[in-house]
């Protein structure tokens, strides 16, 4: 299963990648730049196919995608060459691949707003369909002991004098509260599936070692969910900006990353977010798939030359001066820094295997 998991997980990414290579092919046909060749995957080449002047092909390693814009990477006097177009025309190019991103995210979110999505609410809010999930599980306990795990969503629990169904977490407190070290079953619910799962609290404070939260499930019908969508893309990527920010500023100071938070690479992003997501449902897979989206959206955005946001500052730097900035200048900064994300990449990879 947890193959199957992996596979989703990369075919995920690299269809996140592909879309956002389109963005850039797209616009760049838009505006008449030839495009010499859309690539899925990293070379060594599988198989290839040119349609019209541009070449289709898949390649062996599937961790990226690419598209080799002609007149790009050097100025070259033709019409069709990107480096002839007009500056507005080269940042839009460049800018197309970003908001691919951003395109992808709105339309997930919006079937995630339509298929519904789990609030927190509180114990006095109304709501006749709420659930009690399971947050996390602290070891040692009880519950981890018995096999409770985070996401599960408790539905009743049964002693010998009474059954209680769950609807509040106040309801988890007076079972516990009344049953302190005795035996009983909990309904629970994993992934649409019920399970029984015989438990006790060990001691006479009536704690199975669970962090619970009241929730329900909202639904937007098909002309709220734009809305709301478009409401959520804002706020994600505000607090994607947030969190890049102090991740940078923290490490610039030298201060430490908040407990539990750390960068992830692909290996990281497929081991403990995407399998997970995954294997707790569509809505779940969804909302990971959202924030990769968003956070690849904003990584790209950093004004390091290999990025389309580093090229996007080549742009404005020739807008103030006036003229082009030196080409092999310009390349040599791609190249350098190029490689020390190559040598990042690697670092954080193997951090996600071995650490």
């Amino acid at each position: 299963m947890m193959a199957t998991y992996i596979i989703i997980s990369i075919v995920s990414l690299l269809a996140l990648v592909t879309l956002h290579e389109l963005g850039h092919f797209l616009v760049a046909k838009k505006f008449g730049v030839k495009v010499e060749e859309f690539g899925i995957g990293i070379p060594p080449k599988i198989c290839s196919k040119k349609f019209g002047e541009t070449v289709f092909s898949l390649n062996l390693l599937p961790i990226g995608a690419f598209v080799n814009i002609y007149g790009e990477n050097e100025a070259i006097k033709d019409e069709r060459s990107f480096s002839e177009k007009t500056i507005w025309q080269r940042a839009l190019i460049l800018l197309g691949g970003v908001v691919a991103f951003w395109i992808v995210a709105y339309f997930l979110l919006i079937a995630i707003a339509m298929i519904g999505t789990p609030i927190a609410i509180s114990d006095d809010a109304v709501s006749p369909n709420s659930k009690i999930l399971v947050l996390d599980v602290e070891e040692d306990y009880p519950a981890q002991k018995t096999g409770i795990m985070s996401g599960d969503i408790l539905l009743e629990f049964k002693s010998e004098e009474e059954s209680v169904s769950l609807r509040k977490v106040s309801d988890v407190k007076d079972f516990l509260e009344e049953n302190k070290g005795r035996e009983f079953l909990a309904t629970i619910d994993r992934n649409g599936f019920k399970h029984e799962i015989s438990i006790s609290s060990e001691n006479e404070a009536g704690i199975i070692g669970v962090f619970l939260e009241r929730i329900e499930t909202k639904r937007y019908s098909w002309y709220q969910a734009p809305v709301q969508a478009g409401i959520m893309t804002g706020v994600i990527t505000a607090n994607v900006v947030y969190f890049l920010g102090s991740t940078v500023k923290n490490t610039i100071v030298g201060k430490p990353l908040p407990p539990g938070v750390r960068v992830a690479g692909p290996v990281g992003i497929v081991k403990d977010f995407f399998a997970g997501a995954i294997e707790r449902g569509l809505v779940d897979y969804l909302q990971v798939m959202v924030m990769v989206s968003i956070s690849l959206a904003v990584f790209n955005l950093i004004p390091i030359p290999a990025l389309d946001g580093g090229r996007l500052l080549f742009l404005l730097i020739e807008k103030i001066k006036g003229s082009p900035v030196n080409q092999k200048l310009e390349q040599s900064l791609v190249m350098v820094s190029f490689l020390i994300l190559i040598g990042f990449f690697f670092l954080v990879t193997f951090y996600d295997i071995w650490g």
